[in-house]
């Protein structure tokens, strides 16, 4: 009775921890840190900034993409132009 008292003990402490472990790593939080502690206002600043960078970086690389495409449509338009006027 005794074993089984003890396995079912580690059991539950074992559980506990990996909720604990867990919640922490789906927060991007240190392992052992307190689940629930709110995030302070720099820390949510911080995120939202990072965020917002990605979110700009990819839209001026778009962009950038879509003018070179353009920039090279205007190009080919031109040449052909020219073309047919020396003719």
């Amino acid at each position: 009775m005794k074993v089984i008292n003890n396995i079912i003990t580690g059991m539950l402490v074992g559980v506990v921890l990996g909720l604990w472990v867990g919640v922490n790593i789906g927060k991007e939080q240190p392992m052992f840190a307190n689940p629930f502690k709110e995030k302070t206002l720099s820390e949510k600043l911080r995120k939202t900034g990072e965020s917002l960078k990605q979110s700009g970086e990819k839209l001026l690389k778009r962009g950038g993409e879509k003018l070179e495409e353009a920039g090279k449509a205007l190009q080919e338009t031109l040449q052909e132009d020219g073309d047919q006027s020396n003719k």
